[in-house]
């Protein structure tokens, strides 16, 4: 089988051996495992062709992009049976924009700081953005449908998305990146595909929204009491016809975990518990008894946002960092925040905890550090706390293969025996990515 995919891709595009390393093990180093071989397609046509050969073995594909994930969603972490990972990172399409219909073709495999840029060179944005800009790939952020910073302004990955080229288990190649912005003829196959995290067809190409550039930006860095004053502070700027373009938060350990790691200064003259990021295209008034800083110039703004942008490469200095990501409704940020100071410090190991992320969505990334990788148990108190506030266990990252069995947590019965009809009908052998958001009874 090895031999056939290297007729398909070139030998050189068949990783075996201890250079698999790098393919099957995520960013975070906590998820890891085995596979025949990672196998990197140059386009659309050896992608199906390389499943095809896999679907007639009985061999599992596990889609890979970018490798930034954190739930184990794009490694061949606790996948039984045999698997290859297909590396989609060199489908480098990426076509002249669009400026007729504000949108653009790209490839799987090119980077979001590429596309940002392409997109930016015609007189457009693309509305996310997020740190691993750099490495994180159209595809991926598709797959789990990412959010980043830019989602208070213009929605995640999803919102973007106007159509998509896949892949099916069987090796067919379905085009349904569309041509025009309302198309009612029949189901809206890429709607499906966002999120489903590589389970449902491995998607190759997107057509995805531009918008207009941003307007001139000022960067501010408030001081708050509490995650729910941060919340109050931006509803009040929103309320106030200000545009809000970002909303991102951190808390004091995080703070100091970033200065720590980065030899930093004081963002500001005293310690907050916690600290809002703001960008507007305005100017807005802070009340006396708070503390903030405007960012003067360009560079005076990529100072600020260093504070947020460091933050979980920072954490990952401390040994065994458990990174988490979940969704609080807003009015319960400081429920689950004090209840995070409560229970955390009672789960064996914990050495230190930080938490950070976008405060307009309720969206809050929980690094914790400490426990041994193959311990759980301090994943289960975080995902189980937000359940207990009515939030959700997974906002931007994914389910992946780590929170499967905490999706009973907040979704019906009925929910999870509709997911598992799609995904037989659609991969009726379950070869694309084994164990990942739904399994197998």
């Amino acid at each position: 089988m090895l031999d056939r995919l290297g007729q398909i891709v070139g030998p050189d595009d068949v990783v075996t051996g201890s250079a698999l390393l790098g393919f099957t093990s995520d960013w975070s180093g906590r998820f890891t495992g085995e596979a025949l071989a990672a196998v990197r397609p140059k386009n659309t046509e050896q992608v199906a062709a390389v499943i095809r050969v896999c679907a007639e073995a009985g061999v599992a594909v596990i889609p890979q992009g970018g490798n930034t994930g954190l739930v184990g969603g794009s490694v061949p972490y606790n996948v039984a049976e045999p698997c290859i990972v297909l590396v989609l990172t060199k489908l480098q399409r990426l076509d002249a924009v669009d400026t007729a219909n504000n949108c653009v073709v790209a490839g799987a495999g090119v980077t979001i700081a590429r596309l940002r840029a392409h997109a930016q060179a015609a007189g457009f944005e693309y509305g996310v953005d997020l740190a691993a800009r750099d490495s994180a790939t159209v595809g991926g952020t598709v797959a789990t449908d990412a959010g980043g910073v830019r989602v208070v302004y213009w929605g995640t990955t999803r919102a973007q998305v106007l159509g998509l080229e896949v892949v099916g288990a069987d090796g067919e190649i379905v085009d349904a990146l569309g041509a025009v912005e309302k198309d009612g003829a029949g189901y809206d196959i890429s709607a499906a595909l966002v999120g489903s995290e590589g389970t449902l067809g491995v998607i190759t190409a997107a057509r995805l929204r531009l918008h207009s550039p941003l307007p001139e930006l000022n960067t501010f860095l408030i001081g708050c009491k509490s995650w729910g004053h941060a919340r109050e502070i931006f509803n009040k700027v929103a309320k106030s016809g200000v545009r809000v373009l970002a909303a991102e938060a951190l808390d004091l350990a995080t703070m100091q975990t970033v200065r720590e790691v980065n030899s930093l200064p004081p963002a500001l003259t005293n310690d907050w518990p916690v600290y809002l990021l703001l960008e507007l295209d305005g100017v807005i008034d802070m009340p006396e008894d708070l503390e903030a800083t405007m960012a003067m110039d360009a560079n005076d703004r990529l100072r600020l946002w260093r504070y947020r942008e460091e933050a979980s490469v920072s954490i990952s200095t401390h040994p065994n960092v458990h990174k988490m990501d979940v969704s609080l409704p807003v009015q319960h940020l400081d429920d689950f925040t004090k209840s995070l100071a409560e229970e955390l410090p009672k789960v064996a190991g914990v050495a230190r905890w930080v938490v950070f992320g976008h405060v307009a969505e309720g969206n809050l990334h929980v690094d914790v550090a400490g426990p041994e990788f193959e311990d759980f148990e301090v994943d289960e108190v975080v995902y189980r706390l937000a359940a207990k506030f009515a939030g959700s266990v997974a906002s931007e990252h994914g389910v992946g293969r780590v929170k499967p069995h905490l999706l009973e947590l907040v979704r019906q019965p009925s929910y999870m025996q509709t997911i598992k009809r799609v995904k037989s009908a659609w991969d009726p052998n379950w070869l694309l990515n084994p164990g990942v958001l739904v399994l197998r009874d």
